[in-house]
C-alpha cells in the first residue's frame, strides 16, 4: 500500500528518496520473483 501511494503521489524517484527507500532492495527482488523484470528494472535505475 505505502509503495503504491508514493508511486502515485510522486513517482519512482520520490520513492527513493523517502523512508521508504529502505525497502527498495526487497521490492526489485519481489519483482523479479513475479518475473516483472521491467518494473524491477525502472526501480533499480
Amino acid at each position: 500500500m505505502k509503495l503504491n501511494q508514493t508511486e502515485i503521489n510522486g513517482g519512482f524517484t520520490d520513492l527513493d528518496e523517502a523512508p521508504f527507500g529502505v525497502f527498495t532492495p526487497e521490492i526489485i527482488h519481489i519483482l523479479n520473483e513475479i518475473n516483472a523484470v521491467a518494473s524491477a528494472n525502472i526501480v533499480s535505475n
